[in-house]
C-alpha cells in the first residue's frame, strides 16, 4: 500500500504551511480536489472525442495545480499529455491518460489522508 509520501513531495505541504499555515494547506487541498477532478474529467472527455489538442490544454491547466500540492507524477504525466496534445499524438495520449488517471487517484487518496491527519504531510 502506498503512503502519501510515496505519491506526494512532502516539501510542497511544508512550503504551503510556511506561506499560509494550516489554513492555506486546507484551502489548497480543497481547491486542488475540485479543480483537478474537473480537469481530469475534461481530459478524459477530450480523449473520448479524439480532441487531442483539447486534452493537451486541459492537461496544461492541471500541471501547475498538481505541482502546487506536490503530486509530482501527476504533474509529469500532465506535461506529457500536454506535449502529446500539441503534437496531435493520437497513439500516445490514450495510454498516457490511463496513467494520468491512476496518478490523479493516488494523489487524491494521499491528499485525503493528509487532510484526515490534520494537514500533516
Amino acid at each position: 500500500m502506498q503512503t502519501h509520501t510515496d505519491v506526494l513531495d512532502p516539501s510542497a505541504m511544508e512550503r504551503l504551511r510556511r506561506i499560509g499555515g494550516d489554513r492555506l494547506v486546507g484551502k489548497m487541498l480543497a481547491s486542488f480536489d475540485a479543480f483537478a477532478t474537473e480537469k481530469v474529467a475534461g481530459i478524459q472527455s477530450a480523449v473520448s472525442a479524439e480532441d487531442w489538442a483539447q486534452a493537451g490544454k486541459e492537461a496544461h491547466a492541471l500541471k501547475s495545480s498538481a505541482g502546487n500540492v506536490g503530486a509530482m507524477e501527476l504533474q509529469r504525466l500532465s506535461f506529457d499529455v500536454e506535449c502529446a496534445g500539441r503534437e496531435g499524438d493520437s497513439e500516445t495520449i490514450p495510454a498516457l491518460v490511463v496513467e494520468l488517471t491512476a496518478a490523479f487517484e493516488a494523489a487524491q487518496a494521499a491528499l485525503a489522508q493528509i487532510e484526515h491527519d490534520g494537514g500533516n504531510a
